[in-house]
C-alpha cells in the first residue's frame, strides 16, 4: 500500500497509539492498494480511522473501485492527523 507514492507498512497495526500514517496537513491524497492472489476486477474498499474520524471509500453513493493489473487507486481528502489504514477485497 502506498499513499501519494510513499509506502505504508502492512499489515495495519489498528492501534491509534501507533498510527499507520500521519498526515502533517489536510489535503488530497491518492492511496494505491496492491492485491496479491486476488482475481482481476475484485472490488476493494479502504478504511482510514482515527479517534473521532472514519473515512470509508468508496462511500455508499460512489462507484465500486476494482483491481486493475493488481492495483486499485483511491482519491480522497484527509484531515491532518494520525490514522490507521486498512484495505479489504470483496470476493463475492
Amino acid at each position: 500500500m502506498s499513499i501519494s507514492g510513499q509506502n505504508v507498512a502492512q499489515p495495519s497495526r489498528n492501534d491509534p497509539l501507533n498510527p499507520d500514517v500521519i498526515f502533517s496537513a489536510a489535503g488530497d491524497v491518492v492511496v494505491t492498494v496492491q492485491g496479491e492472489q486476488l482475481p482481476e476486477g475484485s472490488a476493494v474498499k479502504l478504511r482510514l480511522s482515527a479517534p473521532g474520524t472514519l473515512i470509508e471509500k468508496p462511500a455508499a453513493n460512489e462507484p465500486k473501485i476494482t483491481l486493475a493489473k493488481g492495483k486499485a487507486n483511491f482519491n480522497l481528502t484527509v484531515p491532518k492527523g494520525a490514522f490507521t489504514i486498512q484495505a479489504f477485497a470483496d470476493l463475492q
